[in-house]
């Protein structure tokens, strides 16, 4: 999806806050994987919950999906922070203009987009409860037997 294409390499463009991972990931390095973009603040209390779940899906799929996390907060402070704290193994990027969730029509904290070894969006997912993990996990899981 266009759209992602975009997303990717505007945040990827921008130099990356210091102790955050490098800021690299664009579509093309993904294609062939699948992506869980998430988006997220610092002072977003369903992330503290969802990030670490990302993070462990990540671990579990790993021979197949990447997670890339866009934070949206304005200070880069409270982003590195916020990564230091809850220990994120995850792409990070920065946004603080938040011009990539305005394009993607981002309107709440979280909101995850699953993405298929083709670019393509194919699922969309707001906010975040415990509950979601199930269905989250299933929509991966299927995107990532479909194979390349």
């Amino acid at each position: 999806m266009r759209a992602v294409a975009l997303l990717l390499t505007a945040c990827a463009s921008a130099p990356p806050p210091a102790p955050v991972a490098p800021v690299d990931a664009t579509l093309r390095e993904l294609r062939g994987r699948v992506v869980l973009l998430d988006f997220f603040a610092s002072w977003c209390e369903p992330c503290r919950q969802s990030l670490p779940f990302y993070a462990e899906l990540q671990r579990r799929y790993d021979s197949c999906l990447t997670v890339v996390a866009v934070s949206l907060d304005e200070r880069e402070e409270d982003l590195r922070r916020f990564v230091d704290e809850m220990r994120l193994d995850v792409r990070v990027l920065h946004d603080p203009s938040g011009r990539s969730a305005e394009r993607l029509n981002v309107r709440a904290m979280p909101t995850l987009f699953l993405i298929d070894r083709h670019g393509l969006v194919r699922a969309r997912h707001e906010s975040f409860r415990p509950a979601d993990r199930e269905t989250i996990e299933r929509k991966v899981r299927e995107l990532c037997r479909n194979g390349p």
